[in-house]
């Protein structure tokens, strides 16, 4: 009761005349988990000195002294935790009731402190890295939707090569962090289109294999990478069977584009050798995906690919619409009609981006 009201004098008073005192109290909290959620640095430090052991009792809810210093982003407690031999080697592995350890909930916190407690885990107790709580989630998993947290776990978990697997491990449910951020973005997207209709939504699928197609970042890389495959293939062939066709006629001009005079003609020749460049480098970057050792980096690499594609669908729209226009010479109203009806694909593309980033 002392510690928990702050009373630091007589708190020092029982621990110096008593041998043993009593150190339960309500909802199984010991002295050393008042001293901690009231963050008295020096009761803290007097406690420990004296009882160290209480570091490994938990609570009714499984808490030890250390779940709670993470939750709440105490720092000098947690550094004083995990500077003892018994808190870096015993209490950072031990769970609560629902499977998670300390460096779970500073993962999952929502101080403010929460990134320098983290990086204390990282430091004092790397090895907490690869623990997983009862869902099979690890620290990744539980640092989805704080990006802050995410970007200091992914520097420096993930650059070190014994833990480079965390980005692929699956929790329970079969799901990797990367599925969570795909999840996480989508219904984020969904809860603010949907707030503004004054809908109330549940984001929570009841069906799990749904989620997963709907949301799987390799049947993501696949579309993209099929796509670019496509334009690649319809470029390419579009570059030897030009509109208007060759000169058939035995001369010097045998074998030439027909229209290659044409202004039209030579946009769609320059739109089109950029698109097929452009989707043959997104081919390129997918497969070397597939030989990178750093997990780190596929999103980079798979957002680069994403870019090049939508480039390359552009340009060769701008090379569909250039060709028509080449071809349809003898008839101005019909080769415009043509244009604007294949340049419409821009304010498409220009209404999908814009809703996209309104989110």
């Amino acid at each position: 009761m002392a510690a928990e009201r702050g009373y630091s004098d007589i708190v020092f008073e029982i621990l110096d005349k008593c041998k043993s005192p009593a150190t339960t109290g309500p909802i199984g909290r010991n002295v050393l988990h008042a001293a901690t959620i009231l963050k008295d640095k020096e009761m803290i430090k007097t406690i420990l000195d004296k009882m160290e052991a209480l570091m490994l009792e938990a609570d009714e809810m499984g808490w030890t002294p250390l779940h709670h210093a993470a939750h709440i982003g105490y720092r000098p407690a947690v550094k004083m935790f995990l500077e003892l031999p018994i808190g870096r080697e015993k209490a950072a592995y031990k769970k609560n009731k629902q499977g998670n350890t300390a460096f779970h909930l500073a993962a999952a916190s929502t101080s403010l402190n929460c990134k320098v407690i983290i990086s204390e885990f990282i430091k004092w107790c790397p090895e907490c890295c690869e623990l997983v709580n009862e869902e099979g989630r690890n620290i990744l998993h539980s640092a989805v939707g704080k990006k802050d947290i995410y970007e200091l776990a992914m520097g420096d978990i993930l650059e070190k090569n014994a833990f480079s697997d965390l980005l692929n491990e699956k929790d329970a449910k079969g799901n990797t962090p990367l599925h969570h951020i795909a999840i996480n973005s989508f219904e984020k997207r969904l809860q603010n289109h949907d707030l503004r209709l004054g809908i109330r939504i549940n984001t929570r699928s009841n069906n799990e294999e749904e989620n997963s197609t709907l949301h799987e970042p390799d049947e993501m890389q696949n579309t993209n990478l099929i796509v670019a495959v496509l334009i690649a293939t319809v470029t390419f062939t579009a570059g030897f069977t030009v509109p208007g066709g060759f000169f058939s006629e035995k001369g010097p001009l045998q074998g030439t584009p027909i229209l290659g005079k044409s202004p039209a003609f030579k946009t769609f020749i320059i739109m089109d050798t950029l698109a097929m460049v452009l989707s043959s480098s997104a081919v390129f970057i997918h497969i070397f995906m597939r030989f990178t050792p750093k997990v780190s980096r596929l999103f980079g690499y798979f957002f680069t690919a994403f870019v090049l594609t939508t480039l390359a669908m552009v340009a060769m729209v701008v090379a569909f619409v250039t060709g028509t226009y080449a071809m349809l010479g003898y008839s101005r109203s019909l080769s415009i009609v043509t244009c604007v009806i294949g340049l419409s694909f821009f304010i498409f593309f220009y209404k999908v981006f814009k809703k996209s980033f309104e989110c």
